[in-house]
């Protein structure tokens, strides 16, 4: 770290890479619903014993930390729910994506709400937008469903706009 001149110290690219903190360039858009690609393999996603998961050079994450906790400070972790486009199915427990979400190049992408998981904010690549606050609102209610804050039938699930 180097000393400033103005009271504090700046840390290097490579310095904040190895204490798990994003680039400053990234900071800004680090809020709840940006829209992230990270490297696929930095991502939980647990699969069966003898199943192989197709691992890809990139996946896009959806940041859903809240805003105390998303900035270039410690922790050094953000809370992320990981998207997929190949999945078969879509439970409860996981969200169907509208079509016409901007940060997103594929259709029928789900969030998969129920791997809610940490990932260091130095895994952030580059943020390719944002979900719309009505798509951000339905994800955030379906994961307090499933982390038993409310219950499935009580939520108040906001519907698209058509």
């Amino acid at each position: 770290m180097t000393f400033d001149g103005r009271g504090r110290y700046q840390a290097s690219r490579a310095q904040q890479t190895a204490h798990g903190l994003a680039p400053q360039a990234l900071v800004p858009n680090m809020v709840p619903g940006a829209v992230f690609v990270v490297a696929d393999h930095r991502v939980s996603m647990p699969h069966p014993i003898g199943v192989t998961r197709d691992i890809h050079p990139t996946r896009r994450v959806i940041i859903v930390s809240g805003h105390v906790l998303t900035r270039a400070v410690r922790p050094n972790t953000l809370l992320i729910v990981p998207c997929s486009a190949s999945r078969g199915s879509v439970g409860p427990h996981d969200l169907l994506l509208p079509d016409d979400e901007a940060a997103f190049t594929s259709e029928k992408v789900v969030a998969v709400a129920s791997l809610l998981g940490p990932i260091l904010k130095s895994d952030l690549q580059s943020h390719v937008g944002d979900l719309r606050t009505e798509t951000l609102e339905r994800l955030q209610a379906v994961i307090l469903a499933n982390l038993g804050v409310v219950s499935f039938p009580m939520i108040a699930v906001p519907t698209p706009k058509s």
